[in-house]
């Protein structure tokens, strides 16, 4: 009798490797949300408007534009990782277009988007930011900057502190507001390398709160913010304005010594907070220091004169609560760095796609909007679970088969019982009824 094919013994069967099925999609996981995005919340038209009259193409620049988020979502950053999808059967059937666009496609795209496109563009990402929001008492949205280093000469780039890349580096400084109700981006500026003035960022702040105050009325708006946004007259702005705050301020040399002599209660073996008077009147500052343990691995802050074994922090507030709340407080602000984490390492959202200033500002708002669309399609979700990044790994870039069966198609994915619980949770209606 012959041998079984399943046997453990002797050599392992000889396999023909055809790589020659069309129909295989490498982003299977994207079907639903595609469908999510342009049957729900019609992105499809809203782009439509927001890139206006176009010149009759093969490539529709609003249809381009939404093949970059869904190429973005799918964790391909750069253009010519993009372009390696021309032969993905899904993305070719729901991108509507009549082929994959090449590189330059793509770069053409991004950079054709007017000032209008791009005012109009913020908009919708802070649109869909704001659909989703759960009951509060008062809304808070944090703001931060992130620096992205630009290793070439494109357009814009100067040289500026960039954290840990480096202090002295070409880079672009856009601005971010975040919800923290929600995590999604509420406001965005995209900027050249210069610093931000203090007009700017109250051009900025001020933005983000009528857009929110369109949404939830007359609640009260609470703002929590980096260091690079404090200055006297955007402390002054906030205090007519009747927001309160939270804002790290930095410690100039005149204000050590001042911080230095305060008196300290103790939190914990570690922490100690203490307060001294703000610049301007109904200004308070909370300052924080931890003690140092190993000089090679200090705790975060600021080392001031002689007193080397404590880290200094401060943080500018008009809130009325004791010193301890108001330092978490801020702190909690922390949570708005996910963004960048998941939108560098998920998104992109570092990958400059080319030398001009536009091209490189309607990739970085467009990777931002795919950001709050994914948000929503999780909320929309029966029990939204992982993040980003988990998710991306493991449902948006699922294998699968696109089958069409007369007027019907088809999506075949992995009989496996982790598969088939995924796509029974994020979209059941496109399973089979059993």
């Amino acid at each position: 009798m012959a041998r079984s094919k399943s046997t453990r013994r002797g050599p392992l069967p000889t396999l023909e490797v055809r790589p020659d099925d069309p129909r295989l999609t490498r982003c299977a996981g994207l079907a639903p949300l595609l469908a999510f995005a342009s049957n729900q919340l019609r992105l499809t038209s809203k782009m439509a408007r927001i890139v206006g009259p176009t010149s009759k193409r093969t490539h529709p620049v609003h249809l381009v534009l939404i093949a970059f988020i869904a190429a973005a979502l799918a964790g391909h950053h750069r253009l010519r990782h993009i372009e390696d999808l021309h032969d993905d059967a899904l993305l070719n059937k729901f991108s509507r277009l009549k082929r994959w666009p090449c590189r330059k496609v793509f770069s053409n795209a991004l950079a054709q988007l007017s000032d209008d496109a791009i005012v109009e563009l913020t908009e919708l990402i802070a649109e869909l930011g704001l659909t989703n929001l759960p009951p509060m008492k008062a809304a808070i949205f944090d703001g931060d900057s992130t620096p992205l280093v630009c290793y070439g000469l494109q357009e814009g780039a100067l040289f500026g502190y960039c954290g840990k890349l480096g202090r002295n580096r070409r880079r672009h400084a856009p601005l971010v507001a975040s919800l923290a109700a929600n995590r999604t981006v509420l406001a965005a500026k995209y900027r050249d390398g210069s610093g931000t003035s203090a007009e700017e960022v109250i051009d900025f702040l001020s933005v983000a709160r009528r857009r929110l105050q369109e949404k939830i009325g007359d609640l009260p708006v609470m703002v929590r913010l980096d260091s690079g946004f404090f200055s006297v007259l955007v402390l002054k702005w906030l205090l007519a304005e009747k927001i309160d705050f939270a804002i790290a301020q930095p410690l100039h040399a005149h204000l050590k010594e001042t911080f230095a002599n305060a008196e300290f209660t103790a939190l914990d073996e570690d922490i100690d907070v203490g307060e001294v008077p703000g610049e301007l009147p109904g200004v308070r500052v909370v300052v924080i220091r931890r003690k140092v343990h190993d000089a090679k691995a200090p705790p975060p802050g600021k080392k001031i004169g002689k007193h080397s074994g404590y880290r200094y922090q401060a943080v500018a507030s008009s809130l009325s609560w004791s010193g301890e709340d108001v330092w978490r407080f801020y702190n909690d602000r922390g949570d708005c760095e996910r963004i960048f984490k998941e939108g560098r390492q998920a998104l992109g959202l570092g990958c400059l796609v080319g030398h001009a200033f536009r091209g490189n500002e309607a990739a970085f708002l467009l990777r931002l909007l795919a950001l709050n669309l994914d948000r929503l399609f999780s909320a929309h979700m029966s029990q939204p679970l992982e993040g980003l990044m988990s998710r991306q790994r493991r449902y948006y870039r699922s294998l699968g088969r696109l089958v069409e069966c007369g007027s019907r198609l088809i999506l075949r994915v992995s009989p496996s019982r982790w598969v088939r619980h995924r796509w029974r949770l994020y979209a059941p209606e496109l399973l089979p009824r059993s």
